[in-house]
């Protein structure tokens, strides 16, 4: 190919500290030429000037391309508030890049809370299922999820949550368990009420240790009541579940006798307990000597 003739072009001047063309030699030229103008002067270069500007152009171009790629993460970020803000739902706007964020596990639990503050319970479950889906097993605490729900009214969300954590595997604390059974205890509705006994329960295996509190409370609301019939049934549904789990559930009855002293209850259901086999363990003992006291 021949240089064209009837052209005339001043390419860019190169420093002489420099052996090949930058942004700042091309005192930015680049940003204004057009493709005819940079044809033709690719026809009147040389060989190594011409491998430059090739070279500048497809850096000037992944630049753009990782700037593309900044800003479109950067809108991903913000995209649960563009939704709240638009009343759109989050699952059905396709988006890649959501499902990397979910694994942040603080920011969903921040979300999470904003949105039970401000009663959006439909972007509170899409959170939800978000750390469910994670990985965040070992390292969220439990209680950071369930407080934000039991404080915004929704109690009966919160029981169902704390299910579904304890079957996920979370680290569940006797904290957490006792602050949801005394909300849905405190509400007076029978139907929370079982959902409190559904409750325990499922976490009963294995390890009944974290239901302590909150099968004190279900019994200690029995025994203030009076209702018997509904401490049998819970008695009987928690030793359904193994002789330990029976031993624990007797404990528990035993320390809300104590609790409300209630000595003569303490005393049937110690007999109660004799008559299915268990031997008096060291908190029977101690809780039969506090309801004395």
């Amino acid at each position: 190919l021949k240089p064209l003739s009837n052209v005339t072009w001043n390419p860019p001047v190169l420093h002489s500290s420099c052996s090949t063309l930058t942004p700042s030699s091309m005192n930015g030229w680049y940003h204004v030429v057009s493709t005819n103008t940079l044809m033709k002067f690719m026809f009147q270069a040389s060989l190594d000037t011409c491998c430059c500007v090739m070279a500048l152009v497809v850096t000037v171009l992944v630049a753009k391309r990782q700037r593309w790629l900044k800003e479109d993460c950067k809108l991903t970020q913000i995209h649960g508030k563009l939704c709240k803000w638009k009343d759109v739902k989050p699952a059905k706007i396709p988006c890649n890049a959501l499902n990397a964020l979910s694994c942040d596990a603080d920011v969903l639990i921040e979300e999470l809370t904003e949105s039970c503050n401000k009663g959006k319970f439909q972007l509170v479950e899409h959170c939800f299922a978000q750390l469910l889906k994670g990985k965040a097993v070992e390292t969220v605490d439990a209680h950071r999820i369930i407080l934000p729900c039991v404080q915004s009214g929704a109690i009966a969300r919160a029981g169902n949550w704390l299910q579904e954590l304890h079957a996920k595997g979370f680290v569940i604390r006797q904290k957490t368990v006792e602050l949801v059974v005394t909300s849905l205890v405190k509400s007076g509705k029978l139907g929370l009420m079982k959902q409190a006994e559904d409750l325990l329960e499922h976490m009963m295996c294995p390890n009944p240790s974290v239901t302590t509190l909150g099968c004190q409370i279900i019994f200690a609301q029995c025994l203030f009541v009076g209702d018997t019939k509904a401490l049998q049934s819970f008695l009987d549904r928690c030793a359904r579940h193994g002789n330990s789990c029976q031993v624990h559930t007797y404990n528990c009855l035993l320390r809300a006798c104590a609790q409300l002293r209630e000595a003569q209850q303490a005393e049937h259901w110690v007999e109660h307990a004799a008559q299915r086999g268990l031997q008096p363990t060291l908190p029977m003992c101690h809780a039969m000597v506090l309801a004395w006291t």
